[in-house]
């Protein structure tokens, strides 16, 4: 007698073939269960790259605008999931090709409107039977999986404090920092109101305000973390009238809030215009142009984490606390938020696909992720949690 196993066939697209999207296929292709990946965007240098890293991998390429809806629609189709690793801008587009393509979907997120709207479309995705998760990276995603999977340890948690930072290794004075991202979207953080919960209420604070210290194993020492916006997501508005106190905040090495501080009082994070001579300069352009070119680019990064529950356990006053560090891997090309980021992402698409996750409809990860799982397969790849 013979027995006949079915198994659904893990076909993975992902959109943008950059610094994300490359950690994005590589751990996809390290993973035995995934059949096909393809991998598409509209800079040839780029796919020329990875594909010359991961072609022996059984990787495909395609020249994709994904602005071009139609074309962008025909690729998608037959796919088991999606991943953007391009701008946020397209993640309401893509949803909907998603949902009429029947696939399931994970992005970066980037923009809380952007989520809102696509959480508008969750009964259109659960109809078609796709899961759709956006802000998937590391904060918002990785931090409140986590944060979320400390918190049900608790009876009853009265108080979570997440605190995310990447860093470089070898810090030079005076800043102690290193491009890990766009600097568009560094001052974005440093710039916008910061979601929290205050009292039970949704509240925004001002960023870069409310210091405090957050001693980490050597060498690494004593950092510095500061209101920073949009690293905690939806949660606010999930445990507003349920938690006393919820916030995010960024680590640095000490000083560095101090000096961002002054360049945001003195008005150079600001995008209007101001006279200079017989020309009109944006202040916020011409702060990112300059550390574009004088922030260090090289050298290898670490991230760090720490999360802290208060709350009632057993009808005692409990802190539970979670730390994570990881570093950059250089025999594989890729700095550690590009790990942090595109590793969780790239676990939580495979994760769907595979059934793990059988929620249907479109959600935050933290909830329909089971953190476990999440802590599990991190350390696979050699992050210390």
């Amino acid at each position: 007698m013979y027995t006949i196993s079915f198994f659904p066939i893990m076909s993975y697209l992902v959109l943008g073939a950059g610094l994300m999207g490359r950690a994005l296929v590589h751990d996809l292709l390290v993973n035995s269960g995934v059949d096909d990946v393809t991998v598409a965007d509209m800079d040839k240098a780029k796919l020329d790259a990875v594909k010359k890293k991961y072609g022996k991998h059984g990787l495909r390429t395609v020249a994709l605008n994904a602005k071009d809806k139609a074309e962008t629609s025909k690729l998608i189709k037959g796919h088991s999931a999606l991943i953007n690793a391009t701008s946020y801008t397209l993640n309401i587009g893509l949803t909907d090709l998603a949902i009429k393509n029947g696939c399931h979907m994970c992005d970066l997120g980037g923009n809380m409107d952007v989520v809102e709207a696509q959480i508008k479309r969750s009964k259109d995705a659960k109809k078609a039977n796709v899961t759709i998760l956006p802000n998937c990276g590391l904060a918002p995603g990785l931090a409140n999986v986590l944060a979320t999977w400390l918190m049900k340890h608790l009876d009853t948690p009265k108080c979570v404090k997440i605190f995310v930072g990447g860093l470089p290794q070898q810090p030079k004075p005076p800043l102690n920092y290193m491009q890990l991202f766009s600097m568009q979207g560094l001052i974005n953080e440093y710039v916008e109101p910061c979601d929290a919960i205050m009292k039970k209420k949704k509240v925004k604070l001002e960023p870069m305000t409310d210091i405090e210290e957050v001693e980490f194993p050597a060498p690494w020492g004593k950092l510095e973390a500061f209101n920073t916006s949009g690293g905690i997501s939806m949660m606010v508005k999930t445990y507003a009238g349920k938690v006393e106190t919820m916030y995010y905040k960024t680590l640095r090495f000490p000083g560095h809030c101090a000096i961002f501080r002054t360049f945001l009082d003195l008005g150079f994070m600001d995008y209007k215009p101001v006279a200079l001579g017989d020309q009109k300069v944006s202040p916020r352009a011409l702060l990112e142009k300059s550390l574009a070119k004088y922030l260090p680019k090289n050298g290898p990064d670490a991230t760090l984490m720490r999360i802290e529950a208060f709350g009632q356990k057993e009808g005692k006053d409990t802190k539970l606390v979670m730390q994570m560090i990881d570093r950059a891997d250089p025999a594989n090309g890729m700095s550690s938020m590009m790990r942090t980021t595109a590793f969780p992402t790239s676990i939580i698409a495979q994760m769907i696909v595979n059934g793990r996750i059988k929620e249907r409809g479109v959600f935050t990860p933290e909830m329909v992720v089971d953190g476990a799982d999440v802590i599990k397969e991190m350390k696979k790849r050699r992050t210390e949690l």
